[in-house]
């Protein structure tokens, strides 16, 4: 929580913090967050992939086009699913929010935990 405060850079402001805790997440619910990251890792590798092909010079091949695109957006997806946590049976998502108004605008910063 210290550290969500300091990021926020509050200085003499006031810093509202939030703490909000789930219930354990049931099998199902658990089981749909997973999807919804398989989900997201291809979204992320097909985003990736057609800017790799896109990028190529013009005077590549669609051939070569496509493999850097294959080959990166596989990669892409790779990263995003290994980054992005699994659910299971019985998490409890605890959610930090900090907010601050004044200064350039009202900053909000969240970060999660999974215990």
């Amino acid at each position: 929580m210290r550290e969500l405060y300091e990021r926020m850079l509050a200085d003499e402001r006031v810093c509202t913090l939030q703490v909000s805790v789930s219930r354990p997440l049931s099998r199902q619910q658990a089981d749909r967050l997973n999807e919804n990251k398989i989900t997201i890792a291809s979204l992320v590798g097909l985003i990736v992939a057609r800017g790799a092909g896109w990028v190529m010079p013009k005077v590549s091949g669609k051939l070569a086009k496509g493999a850097v695109g294959g080959v990166s957006g596989s990669a892409a997806a790779l990263a995003t699913r290994k980054a992005l946590t699994p659910y299971h049976a019985g998490d409890v998502m605890v959610v930090l929010q900090a907010e601050v108004k004044g200064g350039i605008g009202p900053q909000v910063s969240t970060t999660m935990l999974i215990i």
